[in-house]
């Protein structure tokens, strides 16, 4: 039995599907012989005629009822070429097979031979992308000055694998994928004259199906009519291709919509239960979301959106609901499922539900992130004036030590050494007018302090951690970074300096990179809003910088001394021996 591709094979002109732009060019260049070219390029999707057109320029050139916008085909010239024999009328040369320099050799020697019968010999070279280097060059001079009898027909789906050299000596015809529209009239006229009960839902998605291919679209049709039958509906079509049914599709969307992680979960397993294929499940899905995202955009149009009427309404109340961001998210989340689904053999339904949850508790996580990052200063609002507080006992008896205090900040004390009472007065703070101390590093009671107007902080820091890795994710070898951010912990925060601790010399190492620590740099500055630079220290690195510094350094008298003595200069290097110095006994008075 003949397959209905081939039975359906358009014979003239008229019958060829959606390609009306190259039928009439076609034809214009028949009814004028001298407009003829001696070398076509067809490119295009497969399955949208481009052989089948090639058949017929071969049919209308050499016709005996003469040259003709359409063939007769009657003569004993058309029916030989209906039949593909291979006469000197029409040399069909699959360039998938004929690939050497060889075969186009033996080619040019049968090209200078006239046609025994009829005015042409049409060669017609399919999947000419195929050809090696050297069959191209070989092929390169007979292609720009055949002989006056010969017309070449290049036929290939990808025509950038095709020379330069070879393209400019050829007229180029682009074939697009049929619409949908002309695929189902086509459909049901092949459906009517093949006695076959197919209704126009199960017609709109055998044509959605074939994504503009007519031979897809009627080998479709023939399973179907072999599976169900005389009569065919869509419910067969979704049985025979292992669909899943498209209210599980509604469903799934309606979950992420809705944000409900766990109705996203059981509609998957759902759909594995039933023993639909996992991978179509994910492209239908995929496919709704795009209709959902032109939808949302402004596109309205049916043809923009191919679905049926049905599934349009469903599209245009759940836009309504839909968030563009979201919607992106969502699409390239499940599009990369699809990678997974192909080698995911263990548990097949994982790169779908990691997906799901990848797209609902992300945006779940960012919402709590978003609200504890701080406001910036600039957007901030000013805080509302606030009555003077009338001054306690002890202020007014005492004023000079609290003018002493705000003036000038008592030295950094040492973790280990705990902070003086602050009712102490005994001592007086020494006046002396000198430049404000550099921040200190931060204590491990900072961490909990929330972000303020002021320097920005470590908890703060920490707080967008999640945003940070979500912003490295997106880029290129982000996925990497992230993984090596992990295990790293915020050390400190100086001013614009963001001191990163990671858990060996190797995490360290890896963050040194300037592509890292420029991802870094940028991802920081966009979740803070602010220029922020990065330093990367080992584990144990950030302590022992603590301890290191020197507590005379803060010092207002000693940073006067230094001033004075040293004007211009800058402290490169501080050991911790140089900020204890040791004294041996007996040394004392002399130091």
């Amino acid at each position: 039995m003949t397959s209905l591709y081939n039975t359906w094979r358009p014979q003239t002109f008229t019958d060829v599907v959606g390609q009306e732009h190259i039928v009439r060019t076609l034809r214009n260049a028949l009814a004028r012989p001298d407009q003829l070219a001696h070398a076509y390029l067809f490119t295009g999707p497969r399955g949208t005629g481009k052989t089948t057109t090639a058949r017929l320029l071969a049919k209308a050139v050499n016709c005996q009822q003469g040259m003709q916008p359409e063939p007769c085909d009657q003569c004993d010239h058309c029916l030989v070429i209906k039949r593909g024999a291979q006469l000197d009328l029409m040399i069909e040369i699959d360039g998938a097979s004929n690939t050497g320099v060889d075969d186009i050799r033996d080619l040019r020697e049968k090209v200078g031979r006239r046609p025994a019968e009829g005015r042409y010999k049409v060669y017609i070279i399919d999947e000419v992308h195929m050809l090696s280097t050297s069959a191209f060059n070989a092929l390169l001079k007979t292609l720009e000055e055949p002989p006056p009898h010969v017309i070449f027909v290049l036929a290939t789906t990808d025509p950038q694998k095709v020379p330069p050299t070879v393209l400019s000596r050829c007229q180029r015809f682009d074939f697009k994928p049929v619409a949908t529209t002309d695929l189902v009239r086509h459909l049901r006229t092949v459906s009517q004259r093949e006695e076959l009960a197919v209704d126009d839902a199960a017609l709109e998605f055998v044509a959605r199906l074939a994504t503009g291919s007519v031979r897809d679209a009627l080998s479709l049709l023939d399973q179907a009519a072999s599976f169900a039958g005389q009569t065919i509906n869509v419910g067969h079509l979704q049985d025979m291709l292992g669909l899943s049914d498209q209210a599980l599709v509604l469903s799934m969307a309606d979950a992420l919509l809705d944000g409900d992680l766990a109705a996203a979960l059981t509609t998957l397993q759902t759909v594995s239960d039933r023993g639909a294929d996992l991978r179509e499940f994910g492209r239908q899905l995929v496919g709704f979301l795009r209709a959902l995202l032109l939808a949302h955009s402004g596109v309205t149009t049916p043809a923009g959106l191919s679905l049926s009427q049905e599934e349009q309404e469903s599209v245009r109340a759940r836009s309504r609901r839909a968030d563009l961001p979201a919607l992106v998210r969502w699409l390239r989340l499940f599009t990369e499922a699809d990678q997974g689904l192909r080698s995911s053999t263990v548990q097949p339904q994982l790169p779908l539900e990691l997906a799901a949850v990848q797209a609902l508790v992300a945006a779940s996580d960012a919402a709590p992130a978003a609200a504890a990052t701080p406001p910036s200063p600039a957007t901030q609002p000013a805080p509302a004036a606030q009555p003077t507080p009338a001054p306690d006992s002890r202020q007014a008896a005492d004023p000079e030590p609290a003018r002493a205090e705000t003036a000038t900040p008592p030295a950094a004390a040492s973790p280990s050494e705990p902070a003086a009472p602050q009712g102490d007065q005994s001592t007086p703070a020494p006046q002396v007018a000198a430049p404000s101390p550099a921040p200190a590093a931060p204590q491990p009671a900072e961490r909990a302090a929330p972000a303020g107007d002021g320097p920005l902080s470590v908890a703060a820091v920490e707080s967008r951690w999640p945003a940070i890795f979500q912003l490295l994710s997106r880029v290129k070898n982000g996925s990497s970074l992230v993984a090596v951010l992990r295990d790293t912990r915020v050390a400190a925060v100086h001013g614009d300096e963001v001191t990163l601790e990671g858990i060996s010399t190797f995490h360290a190492g890896r963050l040194e990179k300037p592509e890292n620590r420029m991802l870094t740099e940028k991802a920081l500055q966009r979740v803070f809003d602010r220029p922020l630079r990065v330093r990367v220290v080992a584990k144990g690195a950030a302590e022992r910088s603590v301890a290191a510094a020197s507590p005379q350094r803060t010092d207002p008298v000693v940073r006067h001394a230094l001033k004075t003595a040293f004007p211009g200069a800058t402290i490169i290097e501080e050991t911790a021996d140089a900020a204890e110095p040791t004294t041996t006994p007996g040394q004392g008075e002399r130091a």
